[in-house]
Parts: structure tokens; C-alpha cells; sequence
């Protein structure tokens, strides 16, 4: 379970663990390919700010939320 998130930089994240785990994640690519509109509005980088935690990192009124065992599973590390 995910215990707490921040930003980084861009649209770059350090995503905490309830374990101990840490993950340091980008999600532009996810972004910007995705195939929802909804999400494009997220390369607004003001509002990619605006996400919070609720089981996993969430953005906007159920626009979009991240998996979080894709997060945890390395997915969208920073490479």
C-alpha cells in the first residue's frame, strides 16, 4: 500500500511504501500516450501537481489513477 508521495521534478514522483519501499517514477510517457483524453490534460504540469494519495496516486475527480502494483513492480521507474 502506498504511504505517502511526492514530486520530484517534472512529472517525476517519489512514491513511499506502507514496507519500506521507494519508488522514484516518471510518468510522462504514460501521459502523453495514453489514449484518454482526460489524461492529456495532465501534461499540464500544474495540474499533474495536484495528485493525491487514495490506495494508490490518483488526479482530478477520477480521471486517472496509477496501479499501484505496477508502481511497485518497477514499471514506471526513472531509468
Amino acid at each position: 500500500m502506498i504511504k505517502k508521495v511526492s514530486h520530484i521534478e517534472d512529472y517525476k514522483l517519489k512514491v513511499e511504501f506502507t514496507n519500506g519501499t521507494v519508488k522514484n517514477i516518471d510518468l510522462f510517457n504514460f501521459i502523453s500516450n495514453s489514449p484518454h483524453h482526460l489524461i492529456h490534460k495532465y501534461l499540464d504540469i500544474d495540474l499533474f501537481k495536484r495528485f493525491y494519495v487514495d490506495y494508490t496516486v490518483c488526479w482530478g475527480d477520477n480521471d486517472f489513477d496509477i496501479n499501484p502494483q505496477k508502481i511497485y513492480q518497477g514499471v514506471y521507474d526513472i531509468v
